[in-house]
């Protein structure tokens, strides 16, 4: 049984940083004696030097970055001295990889799914790539299949069907020496999709099905759990940026007089789309002009989701749950909960006590709950670290929901 007053305490302090193509967000916990999370601060800054999620100008965003840590370090009063960081989905890639291990009929122990896990025979080392989450989804043991834990069974040949995530590594490496200058060692690195989840699923959602649409600045992001795994992920180029820069075309307006036009008049419908979407300008009435021109870009990337989620197991868009700045405009989870048939809900329990709860940090949370996991030297199925010494497999989602 899992009794958290056995676990071995090193230090109190959870840090996460979120590297977002808007902004970049810091957090800072404190683990109590009791074991509940206490916040200690949070902080949110302009992202600068990045551009569609590649580093156009580094010092811009070590200013960036240097900026929040040191808004937090005032409001905690604690000295940052290390952190996890959470990666955007522009940098990363995900691959399918089918890997067996013969056992020669002797029983299945955590030495062997440590070498099923290691993938680096599959993993072209010259490529500007690093792994960053290695994640099985389902293992067969001879002619056994889907077999969650096959751990103590006995057999002749193991199975695995991985998930494996990978990230630029020149993207890290100049992300690592910021954080080096700023005398921060970096404790974890995760992908954006995939703490996401961790910060809006519970473990009957990750386990039953559940897609989550993270609609950012430059970008959309699905990302699909199943089984109590992130099982896939995929981005589109349409961002809440994008759609306020094509008002700002259609209407010769400027980029912030388009942003304050789509909050102001925005509206997501499909009686929308029937409007013609180059009439002119009459009277300054912006309203009956705006919305079209949302709705072509949002129709487009509908579409597109629609074609990929539709290849997948049906039952990991049972449960849709929306995030990200973009998906605040007026009607958008209406019009996708009609256009998919499924319930679409909008998402911000964090299950975390923070005063900048709302739907653009959902990452930044789960880069929390991704240390929380670590601290207690925990790993469960969904969170697996490359090529493992040593694998414990106990749940712990349960515990989360418990205390927070």
């Amino acid at each position: 049984m899992f009794t958290k007053a056995k676990l071995r305490i090193q230090d109190p302090t959870i840090v996460g940083v979120e590297l977002g193509g808007s902004k970049i967000t810091a957090h800072v916990y404190r683990i109590q004696d009791d074991g509940n999370l206490k916040h200690m601060a949070s902080a949110c800054v302009q992202s600068k030097g990045l551009n569609r999620h590649t580093i156009a100008r580094i010092e811009w965003l070590e200013e960036s970055i240097l900026n929040v840590l040191h808004t937090v370090e005032q409001q905690s009063k604690i000295t940052i001295k290390d952190a996890y960081i959470v990666v955007p989905s522009g940098i990363l890639n995900s691959k399918m990889i089918d890997n067996s291990l013969d056992l020669g009929g002797r029983v299945v122990t955590d030495e062997s799914l440590r070498k099923l896990h290691d993938i680096s025979s599959f993993i072209n080392q010259k490529k500007d790539e690093e792994v960053l989450h290695v994640l099985p989804l389902r293992y067969s043991l001879d002619d056994l299949d889907n077999i969650t834990d096959p751990r103590k069974m006995i057999g002749r040949k193991l199975n695995a069907l991985i998930h494996v995530i990978t990230a630029s590594k020149s993207f890290l490496n100049n992300v690592r020496q910021i954080f080096s200058h700023a005398d921060v060692r970096i404790k974890g690195i995760i992908a954006n999709p995939y703490a996401t989840g961790l910060a809006l699923l519970d473990e009957e959602s990750m386990q039953l099905g559940s897609t989550i649409i993270d609609m950012g600045a430059e970008s959309t992001t699905i990302s699909c759990f199943l089984d109590g795994v992130l099982m896939f992920f995929k981005q589109f180029p349409t961002g809440s940026h994008q759609i306020t820069k094509h008002i700002a075309r259609k209407l010769n307006l400027s980029v912030e007089a388009a942003e304050r036009a789509k909050i102001q008049y925005g509206f997501v419908s499909a009686d929308a789309a029937l409007l013609a979407v180059n009439q002119p300008v009459v009277d300054g009435n912006l309203q009956r002009h705006i919305s079209p021109i949302i709705m072509s870009d949002i129709e487009e990337l509908t579409i597109s989701m629609f074609d990929v989620l539709n290849q997948l197991d049906p039952k990991v868009w049972d449960r849709i749950i929306v995030t990200g700045g973009g998906c605040q405009m007026n009607g958008l989870s209406e019009f996708w909960s009609r256009g998919f048939r499924k319930s679409v809900r909008a998402e911000k329990n964090y299950q975390l006590s923070s005063p900048l709860h709302d739907l653009t940090l959902a990452a930044s949370f789960g880069a929390i709950k991704y240390g929380l996991t670590d601290y207690y030297n925990l790993n469960t199925r969904h969170i697996i670290q490359p090529f493992l010494k040593r694998t414990i497999w106990q749940k712990i989602q349960h515990w989360f929901n418990e205390d927070f």
